[in-house]
């Protein structure tokens, strides 16, 4: 059965669609990105106006930061000397957060513990 007729599409589902694929253009950086603003403008929407999130390289390999964590807490230390151990070419300031939400991790798994200032591996017969 064949459809003679259409559906429109509303204009804000058009909108969100080539935001979206604008979006993904930038991300995985295809050649698009002039043809998709040239669309947005004859729709009368500037393409500067969409926010579109900030390219960030992926640095570190699944779970290799954590292992790097780990590495690092062989011996008690306090957190901004774990950054400083880990050779990251990000920034300090956005590796801390990362190393952070990984001790936090580390910690509701119970690997490891804070004490002050100070995190540390939790000892092995410490119960989980």
């Amino acid at each position: 059965m064949t459809r003679t007729y259409f559906r429109p599409i509303k204009e804000d589902t058009i909108v969100s669609v080539l935001h979206f694929l604008l979006q993904e253009a930038a991300r995985e950086d295809f050649d698009t990105l002039p043809h998709i603003d040239a669309i947005l403008a004859s729709r009368g929407i500037d393409p500067e106006t969409l926010q579109t999130p900030r390219k960030t390289p992926k640095v570190f390999s699944k779970g290799e930061l954590q292992r790097k964590v780990i590495e690092a807490l062989r011996e008690p230390t306090s957190g901004p000397e774990i950054v400083r151990a880990i050779d990251s070419p990000l920034p300090y300031k956005e590796t801390y957060r990362r190393v952070y939400i990984v001790l936090h991790r580390l910690k509701g798994r119970g690997i490891v513990v804070r004490e002050g200032r100070v995190w540390r591996l939790a000892p092995k017969d410490q119960p989980r």
